[in-house]
């Protein structure tokens, strides 16, 4: 990117709030089903059917307020926005405008940059308008109208498409520790527009920014902003004015497109709803969730990596879900080897779940057999490259067995004895006089040959140091 310049971004998220019924009715909010099987005359705005609030969404909108920070509104209205398209049965959106639910907040990313927050406001979502099924028709599927969401707005605080990437995954992971979602983008259950602008560094005013709709991935949201600063900067650097345009993204072609001129938006004539009264939020409400807020994601991995010293990667690996976060703790609060169990857990436990598509939740894996494997293997009784191959998988398959037995019975307790630890490093050295020789001769490099070959020779069981004193010594003889 030119470094004359810089972007200036702003996003509007829309999480779709997990409730089982919708924001104003009783239908199902079940992804997946057939087209149009979960809908009422209420979601399909029958003339005379009236919306009544999803109180289920209560707690879920002060949980997320509580963690963001953000002020708690005790008496949040209702608006309608009116515009018309096809997907939209009442004609007009029920939203909030000039009252939220939300007030303020921030999230911080990583080296302590803050991304100030403008408000949240709940609304019900649209339909979905079919193209790719009929060659001449748009089909419509009115199952999502009247979804609960929740839309946060930022301020114009990012300045490049990481900050927005790191935001997201944040924001993501933030929604499925609070339980409020599941923050599925691929599933349309979080996704956002980006308002982006470019102007030359050190100016303060803003120039027009465009905005790039409903985008549904991280990845593509970095690549929106990244195409739309090229292509601002190439008509700013012609001389000409950016127009302020809604725009689309292509994720197939990486470019955006218009869709319509912001100056020939329509008027939304935002009014207030007379069929809702005032959303109120009481204190005893904030209490109840407050003192039952779950933990947080970034005060999770605050604490596991100063009371169990495990890295930054591993921690970032670890946090990156609820579930395996708490996986985490159910051992750590409980045994010992916690950061040898959390190198278990990224490098085995994650990969298996991952290729055999199993909920960690449901793995058949014992941790107090675990703990006793980590313990062997701190006692140098089994190799860690053992523990982590045969003995994890034997482990695995065998919950109710332990693992000093699954040891035994695999022949992987490791040796040190004398005599054999000799046999194995005299039938290595035999094999190999050449390199014997070399060793000799200067190249102490040779060393870690020579042992990765006694334990292929011992499967693993000979003792890493009382091997590598005996074999040194053989060696110098």
């Amino acid at each position: 990117m030119d470094t004359a310049y810089e972007t200036i971004i702003g996003l509007e998220v829309h999480v779709q709030l997990n409730t089982k019924s919708k924001i104003f009715c009783g239908d199902s909010t079940f992804y997946g089903s057939a087209p149009n099987t979960l809908v009422s005359a209420i979601s399909l705005a029958h003339p005379g059917t009236l919306p009544k609030i999803n109180e289920a969404l209560i707690p879920k909108v002060i949980r997320l307020g509580l963690a963001l920070e953000s002020k708690i509104n005790p008496s949040s209205t209702f608006d309608r926005k009116a515009y018309f398209y096809p997907d939209l049965p009442k004609g007009y959106q029920i939203t909030q405008d000039k009252n939220p639910v939300l007030i303020g907040g921030k999230v911080t990313l990583d080296e302590g940059i803050v991304i100030r927050l403008h408000h949240s406001h709940l609304e019900e979502d649209a339909g979905k308008s079919i193209h790719h099924l009929d060659p001449t028709k748009t089909l419509l599927d009115y199952n999502r109208a009247g979804t609960p969401l929740l839309e946060i707005v930022t301020e114009p605080d990012f300045r490049s498409g990481e900050q927005v990437e790191a935001f997201l995954y944040r924001l993501r992971q933030l929604v499925r520790y609070l339980d409020i979602s599941d923050g599925n983008m691929e599933q349309g259950s979080l996704r956002c527009d980006v308002n982006v602008s470019v102007r030359k560094k050190g100016a303060q005013n803003y120039n027009n920014r465009c905005e790039v709709k409903n985008v549904n991935s991280m990845k593509f949201a970095k690549q929106a902003i990244e195409y739309e600063t090229r292509r601002q900067i190439k008509i700013m650097e012609s001389g000409e004015i950016v127009s302020q345009n809604t725009l689309n993204f292509n994720p197939e072609t990486g470019e955006t497109t218009p869709l319509r001129s912001k100056e020939d938006a329509p008027d939304y004539r935002y009014f207030p709803d007379p069929d809702l009264p005032p959303l109120k939020i009481t204190e005893d409400e904030i209490k109840v969730q407050k003192e039952n807020l779950p933990l947080l994601p970034w005060v999770f991995e605050e604490n596991i990596m100063s009371t169990y010293a495990i890295s930054e990667s591993d921690t970032k690996i670890i946090s990156a879900e609820p579930q395996v976060a708490e996986y985490f703790l159910s051992y750590a609060q409980n045994h010992s080897h916690q950061k040898a169990f959390a190198n278990l857990l990224v490098n085995k436990i994650l990969p298996f779940c991952k290729n055999k598509k199993v909920p960690i939740q449901e793995l058949a894996l014992n941790l107090k057999h675990t703990e006793e494997m980590l313990d062997m293997v701190a006692k140098n009784i089994i190799s860690s490259s053992t523990a982590n191959q045969s003995l994890f998988e034997a482990l695995l398959f065998n919950p109710d067995t332990s693992a000093k037995i699954l040891a035994e019975q695999l022949g992987l307790i490791q040796s040190s004895d004398v005599d054999e630890l000799s046999d194995w490093i005299d039938h290595t050295l035999v094999a190999y006089p050449e390199k014997v020789k070399a060793y000799r001769g200067g190249k102490k490099g040779l060393l870690g040959f020579f042992m990765g070959e006694i334990m292929k020779i011992s499967k693993g069981k000979a003792n890493p140091k009382k091997t590598n004193a005996l074999l040194v010594k053989k060696l110098d003889a």
